[in-house]
C-alpha cells in the first residue's frame, strides 16, 4: 500500500473521517408545575434522541442505583424543535430532588440540579 507521503504526491491526502456529532441537552432544564406530589421538567437536545429523567432525593442518590429512579425514555424530534416535558409523580410533599438528565447514546446533562415540591 502507498504511504501517506505517497497520497499526498498523487493528491490523495489521507484523511480520518469526523466522529458523527452525539446527541446532548442543550437547553439547560426548567422545572415547572410543581406541586406537592409532582413536578414538570423540560428540557431540549441538539437532535433527536433519547433521553430520560434519574431523580433521587438526595445529591448522592444520583450514583446510586437503589437510591435513584428513572423515567422511562421519551423522544425528542425536530417537529418541537427537539424539545421535551417529562413529569415526575408520586413524589414526597416538602422534599427536594436531586436529578439529571441522560440522553441514550449522547452526553449526560454536567451539572446535577434541584426542586423542591410544594408542602401540603
Amino acid at each position: 500500500a502507498p504511504s501517506v507521503n505517497e497520497y499526498r504526491f498523487c493528491g490523495m491526502e489521507e484523511t480520518k473521517e469526523a466522529e458523527p456529532e452525539k446527541p446532548k441537552v442543550i437547553q439547560a432544564p426548567a422545572v415547572t408545575d410543581i406541586t406537592n406530589t409532582s413536578a414538570v421538567i423540560l428540557f431540549q437536545t441538539s437532535m433527536a434522541a433519547k433521553a430520560r429523567i434519574m431523580y433521587s432525593p438526595t445529591r448522592r442518590g444520583l450514583r446510586r442505583r437503589r437510591n435513584r429512579k428513572s423515567t422511562r425514555y421519551v423522544r425528542t424530534r425536530a417537529s418541537n424543535d427537539f424539545a421535551k416535558t417529562i413529569k415526575l409523580v408520586n413524589l414526597k410533599p416538602g422534599r427536594k430532588y436531586w436529578y439529571r438528565i441522560f440522553v441514550q447514546g449522547g452526553e449526560r446533562s454536567k451539572r446535577k440540579r434541584s426542586f423542591t415540591t410544594l408542602r401540603n
